[in-house]
């Protein structure tokens, strides 16, 4: 199960047999299984549409023919936008962070970042859909930041990816109290 946009789900299963007349598909959003679906032989998707974002559903499909009918694979799936992942910071500068994730939805209208230097986060610019890098200008020198990113659509946000916290310096040292010293590099050593 995989989400289409804020209101669908594509279901996709493999087709284990060669003499199905179809497959039945039904949908338990808490009140019991009800068939939704009967998809002829062959056809291993299904699209199920009009759902309510952040509600779990799950899932069975099961193949047929004119007399019996196959055990049931089934799936839980929730309602929602997924997250960003794998959110990575670097000091390109002394003032500057570059930020890049990585994007698991396929229908986001784009990326909310937020930075939090001590006072909490605070939203500090967002990206257009399919954008996976952000550059954030202006910054500190030594200041500890940290970052989060989410997806939104039209209607609604997803969960912010984990944490990722970065001391604004380039060729810097950072000893065990936190202090931050620069750094030069003088032919192949370097000098504090």
């Amino acid at each position: 199960a995989s989400p289409l946009s804020d209101s669908e789900l594509r279901l996709t299963w493999s087709d284990n047999t060669g003499y199905e007349l179809g497959f039945r598909v039904e949908r338990d959003a808490g009140s019991g299984f009800d068939e939704i679906g009967v998809i002829v032989a062959d056809v291993t998707e299904f699209v199920d549409t009009d759902l309510i974002y952040g509600q779990s559903y799950e899932y069975r499909v099961a193949a047929f023919t004119a007399v019996n009918i196959s055990g049931w694979v089934i799936v839980t799936k929730v309602m929602e936008i997924p997250g960003p992942s794998a959110l990575t910071a670097i000091s390109v500068s002394d003032s500057t962070i570059q930020l890049t994730w990585s994007d698991n939805a396929s229908f986001e209208a784009g990326f909310i970042i937020e930075r939090d230097d001590g006072n909490g986060f605070n939203e500090i610019g967002t990206v257009g859909s399919d954008i996976q890098v952000y550059t954030d200008i202006d910054l500190n020198f030594g200041q500890s930041y940290d970052y989060r990113v989410a997806a939104f659509t039209i209607l609604n946000t997803s969960v912010y990816s984990s944490i990722a916290t970065i001391v604004a310096c380039l060729n810097c040292v950072i000893d065990i109290d936190g202090n931050v010293y620069k750094t030069v590099q003088i032919g192949d050593q370097v000098w504090m």
